[in-house]
């Protein structure tokens, strides 16, 4: 989805430059991702690489990252939701800001999601 709005965007004339995604998130959404990501960080780290673990570490770290995975995923739907309502109502300005949002959302997933992977190997 994230790809696609940013094509979209880039199609209507609002293209999302890397650089400036940030300067269009409020201070309390950006918080809330750096929160969340030293969360996801500190588990990291506190359980350090279960490659060479026992199977009751790897599941401990499992049951801690899949409840966050879970309600990351659901802030991805709220804001795909709310990013096609934005381009149905043709509001650019919001769709640029959800788009840059979904970016953030999608990051934190990708550093979840690959944690978790590598605990099925």
């Amino acid at each position: 989805p994230h790809k696609r709005a940013v094509h979209l965007l880039e199609l209507l004339g609002k293209p999302i430059l890397e650089e400036s995604s940030t300067a269009l998130l409020d201070m309390e959404f950006l918080t809330e991702v750096m929160t969340i990501r030293e969360q996801v960080d500190s588990i990291l780290l506190e359980h350090g690489d279960t490659s060479s673990s026992s199977n009751s570490s790897s599941s401990e770290l499992d049951e801690l990252l899949k409840p966050m995975w879970y309600e990351n995923q659901t802030k991805m739907d709220e804001t795909c939701q709310a990013l096609t309502q934005a381009f149905e109502q043709v509001d650019l300005e919001e769709a640029v800001k959800l788009a840059a949002q979904l970016q953030y959302w999608n990051r934190i997933d990708e550093t979840i999601r690959d944690k978790l992977h590598s605990l099925e190997k």
